[in-house]
C-alpha cells in the first residue's frame, strides 16, 4: 500500500534527504513555492562564500541596498568571501566624447543618467569589500582619484572599460597605479579603451601570475612587456590592434604556455607585428583567431612557419591562404569568415580534416562545398551566414547535429533537411543560431573566442539578451 506526506510535512532527516538528491533547477523552483520552503531548504543548502555582483543601470538600487545589509553583518560576524564585483553603470556614455574643460555629455559627466552618484557608489562598494573581492571589472570615466587609496589583497581579475572612448590622461593614471599595485596577484588583466591614445599606456613591468590578457590600445612596446614578463605563465592573450604601428614584439624568451592567441584588426590590413610572435608559439597554440586582413601571412611566410600541430580552433579572415590548412590537421572547429562576402578558395584547396567537428563560412562557394563533401563524416555543426547555393549540397552529413542556415527560405531548410539524420536541427533563425553558437563554444578550448561573433551577423531587432560579454 503507497502512503502519500505532503512535502511540508517530512521529518527534517527525510526532508533534508530529499533536497540533497534534487538539481538545482528543481531546488529552486521548490524554493520559490512559499517562503516558509525558502526559508527551510535555505538553511540546509551549504554557503559557498562565492559572490558575483552585478551593478548595473538597472540592478544597482536592490544590490547596493543588500550590499549594505552584507556589510553590517560581515563588520559582526566576519565570514570568509569571495567577491566578484562588477560595476557597469556608465555606458551611458559610451559613444560620447570627452574633452578636458569641456561638457560634451548630456548633462553631468558624473551622472550615469541613473539620477544617483555613480561614483560614490564605486567607491562605497570597493571600499566597504576590498579585502573580499577577487574580482573587479570597472568602467572608468576618469573620476575615481579614490582609487589611489584602495588595495584588494585578495585581487585576482582585473578589467577596466573607459568611458567615453576617447582616452583622458586621468583614466591611464588610473589603470597604471591601480594595476601596478595589484600587479603581483593578478591572474587576469583586461583593459579595454580608445587605440587613438595608445602611446599613453604603461602596463606594469612585473606580473609574475598573468595567465589571460585581454587588451585594446597597446602598442609594440606595450605587447613585448606583456609576452616577455609573463613568458612563463601567459596561457590566452586577446588584441584588438588599432594602430599603424611597424614596430615588431620582441621576445626575450618564447611565451611557452601561450596556448590562445586572438588578433583583432578592422582598419585596413594589419602591420607584421605581430609575425615572430606567431611563428614562435606555432606548435604550442591550440587555438588561433586572427580576425584581420594580414597581408604579410603570405605563402613566404606560411610554408616558412612550424606546422600548427596542436591548434583545434582556428578562425581566419579573408586573404588566408586555405591551402595552408594542411598545417593545422588537429583542427576541430574552423571558421573562415569576410566582412566584405565573397568566396574564400577554390576547390582544390579544400581537404579532409580527420578530426573537424564544426564549420563556419560565408557562403555555399565551390571551396566550402568541397569541405563539407569531404568532411560529411565527422561533422556536427554547420553555419552558413549566406544561405544563396543550399542546394548544391549534395552529400549525407550523418553525424549533423546543427546546421544553421541564416535567413534561409523554406525551401532551403527543407532540402538541407533531407541530408540530415532526423535528429538534427536546421535553423534558419538568426537569434536563435546565435544563442546555440554561444552555447556550443563552451565546449571550445578558449570559449572566449565567440566574442564579437554578432558582428557578422545582421539582427532584424536588437536584443541585448543576445550580447553578454562575461570577464570572469
Amino acid at each position: 500500500m503507497d502512503f502519500v506526506f505532503p512535502f511540508e510535512e517530512l521529518p527534517y532527516p527525510a526532508y533534508r534527504n530529499v533536497v540533497k538528491h534534487l538539481s538545482m533547477k528543481d531546488t529552486l523552483a521548490l524554493m520559490l513555492a512559499s517562503k516558509e520552503t525558502h526559508y527551510r531548504i535555505a538553511k540546509m543548502l551549504p554557503a559557498t562564500g562565492k559572490w558575483k555582483v552585478p551593478l548595473t543601470q538597472t540592478s544597482y538600487e536592490s544590490y547596493f541596498k543588500t550590499l549594505k545589509k552584507a556589510k553590517e553583518r560581515q563588520d559582526v560576524r566576519p565570514r570568509n568571501l569571495e567577491i566578484k564585483l562588477e560595476i557597469t553603470c556608465c555606458s551611458y556614455l559610451k559613444d560620447t566624447r570627452w574633452t578636458e574643460g569641456e561638457d560634451e555629455y548630456f548633462g553631468d559627466p558624473r551622472d550615469c543618467g541613473l539620477g544617483f552618484d555613480c561614483l560614490e557608489m564605486k567607491k562605497t562598494a570597493i571600499q566597504d569589500w576590498s579585502q573580499q573581492i577577487t574580482a573587479l571589472k570597472l568602467e572608468l570615466l576618469g573620476n575615481e582619484a579614490f582609487l589611489a587609496d584602495v588595495t584588494c589583497p585578495n585581487l585576482e581579475s582585473l578589467a577596466y572599460e573607459m568611458y567615453p572612448k576617447q582616452l583622458k590622461p586621468s583614466c591611464v593614471d588610473i589603470i597604471y597605479s591601480f594595476t601596478t599595485r595589484h600587479a603581483d596577484g593578478l591572474k587576469n588583466l583586461g583593459i579595454i579603451g580608445d587605440e587613438r591614445n595608445a602611446t599613453l599606456f604603461q602596463l606594469p613591468t612585473h606580473m609574475p601570475l598573468l595567465e589571460d590578457c585581454k587588451l585594446t590600445c597597446v602598442t609594440s612596446d606595450n605587447m613585448t612587456n606583456i609576452v616577455n614578463i609573463a613568458h612563463k605563465t601567459l596561457v590566452a592573450l586577446e588584441v584588438e590592434w588599432g594602430l599603424d604601428d611597424d614596430g615588431v614584439i620582441q621576445l626575450n624568451n618564447r611565451p611557452e604556455k601561450l596556448e590562445h592567441l586572438l588578433i583583432y584588426h578592422r582598419r585596413g590590413n594589419l602591420s607584421p607585428v605581430f609575425g615572430n610572435l606567431i611563428k614562435s608559439v606555432a606548435p604550442q597554440l591550440v587555438t588561433l583567431k586572427m580576425d584581420c586582413r594580414a597581408e604579410w601571412m603570405d605563402d613566404y611566410f606560411l610554408e616558412s612557419c612550424p606546422n600548427f600541430s596542436k591548434v583545434q580552433l582556428l578562425w581566419v579572415f579573408v586573404g588566408f591562404n586555405l591551402r595552408y590548412l594542411r598545417k593545422f590537421m588537429k583542427l576541430e572547429h574552423l571558421f573562415c569568415l569576410s566582412d566584405i562576402g565573397g568566396g574564400f578558395g577554390s576547390r582544390s584547396d579544400a581537404l579532409k580534416l580527420p578530426r573537424l567537428t564544426t564549420l563556419v563560412v560565408e557562403s555555399f562557394d565551390e571551396w566550402s562545398l568541397e569541405m563539407i563533401k569531404l568532411n560529411a563524416e565527422t561533422l556536427e555543426v554547420i553555419m552558413v551566414l549566406s544561405p544563396e547555393g543550399y542546394e548544391f549540397v549534395t552529400c549525407q552529413l550523418p553525424r549533423l547535429k546543427h546546421f544553421f542556415l541564416m535567413e534561409g527560405e523554406l525551401d532551403g531548410v527543407e532540402h538541407i533537411k533531407t541530408k540530415c539524420p532526423p535528429s538534427c536541427q536546421v535553423i534558419p533563425e538568426q537569434g536563435l543560431a546565435y544563442n546555440l553558437m554561444m552555447g556550443n563554444s563552451k565546449s571550445y578550448p578558449y570559449p572566449n573566442v565567440s566574442n564579437r561573433f554578432e558582428d557578422y551577423m545582421i539582427f532584424d531587432v536588437f536584443d541585448e539578451e543576445y550580447f553578454n560579454d562575461d570577464f570572469y
